[in-house]
């Protein structure tokens, strides 16, 4: 570190030497709180090894870094076993990460702890790429000092003989979160974002359980459906028009099909077969015109485009990620799970995203448990419903709940201006999607696009008779634009908006909440208390279920939207079942208490058996 103001002791451990175990244990069990950071082969618990266990020890000497060599001696590794356990506060950067290796390679579980990388998520959540979160990144906002990383280190800790540039790099990971820890603790308390912390950081080893535990691939149904996918993109590419490709040079000239990607080739394709002026090749430009031009041939045409663009992306990012050589070396598939990935605090997904994966059986029933074992799936019912019910007192959609009755029908035989008992099967499937959106501020242009409205006027309709029903929805809405305008008055530059409970906070710019005429956007104001509510939940029925699983054969695998997936043997199913499902149920109640919340688990054999 560049310009720091501490300069630490480095003691390097490789071999079993008790006089420097014993020191260690000396300082370490005199202080509140110590530093730790892993050094690894690589970025996979599953495929990489531990080379370093770093750990910065506060002493009254001095700050001390305490390094580990793991890899010139394994024993190591189980003399600080007990350590994770210690009383002392455990202060890392990107704690899910340094944890996954420790409980993947030493079956250690670091506790307390505390991560400064998630602590400046929180405080600066939703300012943008302008606030990193590095490491370097934090302690130049907080310290205004420049920790320098080199890339060449980072990626040299592969064992034998460490540098004085290594052990360094190593050191200042184990200064720098001491650094900024008291400044850090300081704006949580200060901007009342304490108990959001705690939140996040109690769900971290649900999600890091995820993270290791992962999915198996039905490979045998894989290759089927990639056959099958190959084979209807094969017939649908040898429909396409062949366009011939000049020469260049000594390349002769060719004749290829219609390349469906190249948005220049396609326009000048129908414009000199059609006459027409395509503005673009976008999906729902390409829809629009097959249903409204009058000429078969180019319907044809914009069809076949669009369903061979649905089929490569379906067999390129649903199924030809899932073959063995984009695998971790156990064949199963981890996913990583972002707890802080979006604004609004709910968990993401990625390598692979777990929550873009369509619902359709035939892509969700290649995930499966370990062998012998059983999947259980629990979801929510209704959950922003719910919320939504909640934050805005709105006792007519409450009662409806407390009592069982079908909400999606109440609202169409409101919204359509039928007797309940008149309302058909796509009406209700219509009112369902109201509910839904009228919950975020959909507009009547939205619900023509939607299908559900013929025209604006009708849409507007619709509008009008859903907050007749559900006037306490309406009026959160219109308290919340007042805020949000009073706010903007006050000072544009310093826009937020709180999660209720909770109090995550979202700092929005004046962009994120307004048009360029000024008119508030609703989906932003109304989107953030629900769904931000809703993710705090979920959160805390991750805490709870974990917990109640301890001592249990079970495994979590997976939270995708409001869903979770866990795995245990057949025996232990229909006991695992109620345990998750009620799991669920009593976590989303911690801040959900006047709405009824319903949960249902299911035992499968893959993820589409829900």
């Amino acid at each position: 570190m560049k310009k720091t103001s501490i300069q630490p002791a480095i003691y390097l451990i490789d071999t079993l030497n008790s006089e420097l175990l014993d020191a260690f244990r000396e300082q370490s069990a005199g202080v509140p709180a110590v530093t730790f950071d892993l050094e690894t082969t690589g970025l996979s618990p599953i495929d990489h090894q531990i080379s370093l266990i770093g750990l910065g020890v506060p002493a009254k000497s001095g700050f001390q870094c305490w390094i580990f060599d793991v890899q010139a001696e394994a024993k190591l590794a189980e003399e600080l076993n007990g350590f994770w356990q210690e009383k002392q506060l455990k202060i890392g950067h990107n704690v899910k990460f340094d944890a996954g290796f420790l409980k993947q390679h030493t079956g250690s579980q670091p506790s307390p702890i505390f991560d400064t990388m998630m602590a400046s998520q929180i405080i600066h959540n939703g300012r943008g790429s302008n606030y990193g979160h590095k490491l370097e990144d934090v302690v130049q906002r907080e310290l205004k000092q420049t920790i320098l990383k080199d890339k060449r280190i980072q990626q040299s800790f592969k064992g034998g003989t460490y540098s004085k540039e290594q052990l360094q790099y190593l050191a200042d990971d184990l200064v720098a979160p001491w650094l900024i820890f008291t400044k850090l603790v300081e704006q949580l308390q200060n901007e009342e974002l304490e108990w959001v912390n705690a939140l996040e950081l109690a769900a971290l080893p649900a999600l890091q359980e995820m993270e290791l535990t992962g999915f198996a691939i039905d490979d045998e149904s894989r290759v089927a459906l990639q056959q099958s996918l190959e084979q209807q993109l094969k017939e649908l590419t040898a429909q396409l028009p062949q366009i011939e490709k000049q020469a260049k040079g000594k390349k002769p000239a060719t004749v290829e099909p219609l390349n469906i990607n190249s948005h220049p080739q396609i326009k000048e394709y129908f414009q000199k077969t059609w006459r027409i002026n395509l503005p673009d090749t976008r999906e729902e430009t390409l829809v629009e015109l097959a249903r409204t031009t009058g000429k078969p041939e180019a319907a044809a045409l914009l069809n076949n485009i669009t369903e061979c663009r649905h089929l490569h992306k379906r067999l390129n990012t649903y199924v030809n990620h899932l073959q063995e050589k984009h695998r971790r070396s156990d064949g199963r598939v981890h996913g990583q799970f972002n707890p802080l990935g979006t604004v609004s605090g709910r968990i993401s997904a990625s390598n692979p995203n777990l929550q873009n994966i369509p619902r359709s059986t035939e892509f969700r029933s290649l995930y499966i448990p370990t062998e012998g074992k059983v999947f259980v799936i629990c979801d929510y019912s209704q959950i922003e419903l719910r919320v939504c019910a909640e934050l805005a007192g709105e006792t007519k959609m409450i009662e409806a709940m407390k009592q069982g009755e079908d909400l999606h029908r109440m609202t169409a035989a409101k919204i359509f201006g039928v007797s309940e008992a008149e309302v058909t099967k796509e009406q209700r499937q219509q009112a369902k999607a109201v509910n839904f959106g009228l919950i975020y501020g959909m507009s009547p242009n939205r619900l023509v696009k939607e299908g559900i409205a013929k025209d604006q006027k009708q849409g507007a309709s619709i509008i009008k008779a859903f907050f007749e029903l559900y006037p306490k929805i309406k009026r959160m809405h219109k308290y919340l634009e007042q805020q949000m305008k009073q706010a903007i008055q006050k000072d544009p530059t310093q826009l937020q908006i709180r999660t209720q409970e909770t109090n995550r906070r979202r700092w929005l710019s004046r962009k994120d909440v307004s048009f360029n005429d000024g008119k508030l956007r609703p989906n932003t104001l109304f989107n953030q208390p629900v769904q931000g509510l809703a993710a705090d939940g979920m959160k805390a029925a991750l805490v709870v279920l974990q917990k109640r699983l301890e001592g249990l054969d079970a495994e979590l695998v997976a939270v995708v939207h409001d869903e979770v997936i866990a795995q245990t043997p057949p025996p232990f199913a229909d006991e695992v079942r109620g345990i998750v499902q009620q799991a669920m149920i009593d976590g989303m109640q911690t801040f959900v208490s006047s709405v009824p919340i319903t949960a249902e688990a299911v035992v499968g054999r893959n993820w589409a058996e829900k």
